[in-house]
């Protein structure tokens, strides 16, 4: 960060907060109580609210600004949203198939993306870690045990699962978004020193090197494995996740740093190439433009440079600073309530925004980024130190 102050990083974080902590549903006569704004259209100014993944990322996004300024509000906003995601998970031991599965948006929602329901789980594990209540603990072990028992297969996790009569139907579809379940699963093996999820994480990281991304550092991002048309996967939402690796190339750096074993170092190195070989001048990827391929690219290559060979520093620093370059100038400003402090992201549909939107997806990622680069991330939870908290 040689060519950005820090104290401009530290305004663009608590900006963003402050959108999220002024626009989350705070009702307590509202199920919807601890919602955020998933998108904002702003031109017609028509609004979405967050689901679970979304929100569960925007916890982590919040912890970084609290750890950063101990706004109480801060902390509240991320208290209001965990209560949210608790009210998604089925502790109904009348159903054990569903038990400790997490629904997608509401507590009437019959069905469930498992990585996105894995990102509620990892909420669960975060604000255990930060609150030291066991409770959310619990429900993230809950949760990986439901997962890894009804929800994967090959090794891998499922893409959709039907949770109840109604629900969407259960998809086998695998994708190259699920990658960062082998993070998650080596964060709660920490926790709980449970073999069984270090041994599946250990599986997944070498599932994601054989089938999702190659020796060149290009992700495949959807794997047809049961015949079913990929068309109905959007084409901007897979060019998305080109550059949005799901976390997958940090599960890469800390599964090399437990195993050693140099494939998942070289596979880091190629995505850092290829990263480096698509960037524009500006520190954005592609045309259109996915911003949100700025703020991931970012936390992966501030987790990658602390494996990387020294030769490799100078190149990885000149891209994280075009990325923060380019990730502070689509920052919102002047504009209104609902959508100062946000970052430009995608429509509420997944397609390119067009510099129509912001949401909650590269605005949560950005301050991620943000944290880590300030030294206060929470993101992954190996990064969540309590000591660095304040304490009232």
């Amino acid at each position: 960060m040689e060519h950005i102050q820090k104290e401009s990083l530290s305004a663009a974080l608590l900006a963003a907060a402050d959108w999220m902590t002024r626009t989350q549903n705070t009702d307590i006569e509202s199920a919807d109580r601890g919602r955020f704004k998933y998108a904002v259209n702003l031109k017609t100014g028509q609004q979405w609210s967050s689901t679970g993944w979304q929100t569960s990322f925007a916890v982590f996004a919040l912890l970084g600004a609290y750890r950063l300024g101990g706004r109480e509000k801060d902390r509240e906003a991320v208290s209001r949203a965990m209560d949210y995601l608790k009210s998604l998970q089925i502790l109904d031991a009348r159903k054990p198939a569903c038990f400790g599965a997490i629904r997608e948006e509401t507590p009437q929602t019959n069905w469930s993306h498992p990585r996105d329901a894995l990102s509620v789980a990892w909420a669960y594990l975060g604000y255990y870690r930060f609150s030291g209540i066991q409770d959310y603990l619990e429900r993230a072990v809950l949760y990986a045990d439901w997962m890894l028992k009804y929800a994967c297969f090959d090794d891998w996790i499922a893409a959709t699962v039907r949770l109840g009569e109604g629900g969407i139907a259960s998809d086998e579809t695998t994708g190259s978004f699920q990658s960062g379940g082998i993070l998650f699963l080596m964060e709660l093996y920490e926790a709980t020193s449970d073999m069984r999820y270090s041994d599946a994480a250990y599986r997944m990281a070498n599932y994601y090197v054989k089938h999702f991304i190659d020796a060149q550092g290009e992700i495949t991002i959807i794997i047809d494995r049961i015949g079913k048309n990929t068309r109905e996967w959007g084409k901007d939402w897979q060019q998305m996740h080109r550059v949005n690796d799901d976390f997958g190339g940090i599960a890469l750096v800390e599964a090399y740093r437990v195993h050693k074993r140099e494939e998942y170092l070289g596979r880091a190195s190629a995505y850092f190439r290829w990263l480096e070989k698509h960037v524009s001048a500006d520190g954005s990827f592609f045309d259109p433009v996915v911003e949100v391929g700025s703020a991931t690219t970012a936390i992966f290559l501030m987790a990658y440079r602390e494996i990387a060979p020294e030769s490799e520093h100078q190149a990885i620093d000149s891209l994280v600073d075009k990325n923060f370059a380019y990730l502070l100038s689509i920052q919102q400003k002047g504009i209104g309530e609902n959508v100062d402090g946000a970052f430009l992201g995608m429509d509420n549909r997944c397609q390119f925004g067009h510099g129509d939107y912001v949401n909650i997806r590269c605005t949560s990622y950005a301050m991620i980024a943000l944290s880590r680069a300030l030294g206060k991330a929470c993101f992954p939870c190996s990064l969540l130190d309590i000591a660095d908290f304040p304490r009232s």
